[in-house]
């Protein structure tokens, strides 16, 4: 099903705008929401890299860009807190979430 879920959606969405596309975005995207064997499926369906929903930077050595991390930013963060963000003071968040959920 999952293998399904992933080919067709690609397929559908390639004829929908006429073109190839090779992201994906997991839905929810957190830690939780995917593992090895999506990501494997994801591959094999022809997609070259996957966001998550989890916080912070990706660094050129990424080890997988499966796993590629988002920055949130809330229309209340100021500027300073944007800037924190961008620099990688906030790429914590997602760790310490799941060890309290």
């Amino acid at each position: 099903m999952l293998k399904n879920e992933l080919s067709y959606s690609k397929r559908r969405i390639e004829e929908e705008l006429g073109h190839h596309i090779d992201s994906l975005a997991f839905p929810f995207g957190g830690a939780r929401s995917f593992d090895g064997r999506v990501i494997r499926e994801a591959k094999a369906a022809g997609y070259k890299k996957a966001y998550t929903n989890m916080m912070g930077i990706n660094r050129q050595d990424a080890a997988c860009c499966f796993r590629l991390k988002r920055i949130r930013i809330y229309s209340e963060d100021t500027a300073l807190k944007v800037r924190m963000k961008m620099a990688g003071a906030y790429d914590w968040v997602d760790m310490v979430s799941p060890l309290f959920s």
